[in-house]
């Protein structure tokens, strides 16, 4: 197996490969050996409206209100224009704003939320940081 692309930690160890822990807002994703180390086999395993949800409120129709404010004419998104829905495949977007018209995967969500970088995100994710 190669070895990861990741930083090391801030401890100096580095992630271990075959299990960790994504923590966040409220729940728990372990993840094993069988999975790939990658960032489409970790949203692969994630039950993206469940996560999503804890970050915004979806209604029925899958529609919320955006958060990523900066887009919206008043800062803010005062009609839900957000749908959140599940991916039609494997690594494919599961979240789309109208009025932005961009959208993503369960993780380009997570990276805006946060505002960090995907390498950021993808080295949260392995050290089973809280995000």
């Amino acid at each position: 197996m190669p070895e990861l692309e990741t930083a090391d930690l801030r401890d100096g160890t580095r992630p271990d490969p075959h299990r960790y822990a994504a923590r966040g807002a409220g729940g728990v994703a372990l993840l094993d050996s069988d999975m790939p180390l990658n960032i489409q086999g970790w949203c692969d395993r994630q039950d993206s409206l469940a996560v999503m949800g804890r970050y915004v409120r979806i209604d029925g129709r899958g529609m919320a209100c955006c958060p990523f404010g900066w887009h919206h004419d008043d800062g803010k998104d005062s009609r839900p224009s957000l749908w959140v829905h599940p991916p039609r495949s494997s690594g494919a977007p599961c979240w789309y704003c109208y009025v932005w018209k961009r959208g993503g995967n369960l993780f380009d969500f997570l990276c805006l939320w946060y505002g960090v970088s995907s390498r950021e995100m993808w080295r949260r994710i392995l050290a089973g940081e809280r995000f």
